[in-house]
């Protein structure tokens, strides 16, 4: 799509591609984004312009031939590239490898073995009000991890992790989460998400480099019908000290 800034007058263009290819094994996908300087939505509010992203992925999927409770082994890889039209500079690159495992009982595990990511950063990122990650470009490699289970029954558990390099420092997330359906109408949850950051000792300005955040969130679902439902989310951060919710009919 195509639009006039009315201040300047000049054009803006936006535009959006995307294929996709599935069978009983592999799956394929392309996508390609652009958005120019100048492009102004008729309606909505568009947060970021001067960018090109492309992605291609591929992955095929499996199915256990053995008599055994694992039923299906994936894999997918995945390449990502973004870039700023105006000046031409990389922004991000992503390289991604990933493997998962599906039980016939609904339980699931899902692995990104290798991320390697190059991203640049335009301006300093602050995680809290002694922590900065200065402006530059960044080679971060990580790995993570989920297991839920177990999606056949009235709960279900889970576990997220993720380890590796976060732009400039070293990451450790861990993420624990529970969901129990009381009845067909009823569901509630709760999960947890804690974050531990080691950065050097120059990105602080009081010599403490190392982030901690917790996050604690509970939620509660009332499904009356297929067409009517009330979702009701609460939360406690640490970094902010403060309560938030919100309440979706």
């Amino acid at each position: 799509s195509h639009s006039t800034t009315s201040a300047t007058g000049k054009q803006g263009l936006s535009g959006f591609a995307q294929y996709y290819y599935v069978n009983n094994q592999w799956k394929i996908w392309w996508t390609q984004s652009l958005v120019s300087k100048n492009f102004n939505p008729e309606m909505g509010f568009n947060p970021e312009r001067e960018f090109g992203f492309v992605s291609i992925s591929n992955g095929k999927k499996i199915q256990f031939k053995r008599n055994i409770p694992l039923n299906f082994w994936r894999v997918n890889t995945t390449l990502d590239y973004r870039w700023k039209t105006d000046t031409k500079l990389t922004e991000t690159k992503v390289a991604r490898l990933e493997f998962g495992l599906d039980w016939k009982k609904g339980s699931t595990l899902d692995l990104t073995l290798i991320e390697y990511k190059e991203d640049r950063l335009f301006e300093p990122f602050t995680l809290n009000e002694h922590i900065s990650a200065p402006q530059g470009y960044y080679k971060m490699y990580s790995g993570e991890g989920s297991f839920t289970y177990d999606i056949s029954k009235n709960y279900t558990l889970g576990f997220a992790t993720q380890v590796g390099d976060f732009y400039g420092g070293l990451r450790f997330k861990a993420a624990p989460d529970f969901s129990y359906f009381i009845n067909r109408y009823l569901r509630v949850g709760a999960n947890y998400e804690f974050n531990e950051i080691k950065f050097p000792t120059g990105f602080s300005d009081n010599s403490n480099s190392l982030f901690k955040s917790n996050l604690l969130a509970a939620n509660i679902v009332v499904s009356a019908s297929s067409k009517f439902s009330v979702k009701l989310l609460a939360q406690y951060d640490d970094i902010s000290d403060s309560f938030g919710g919100n309440l979706r009919i």
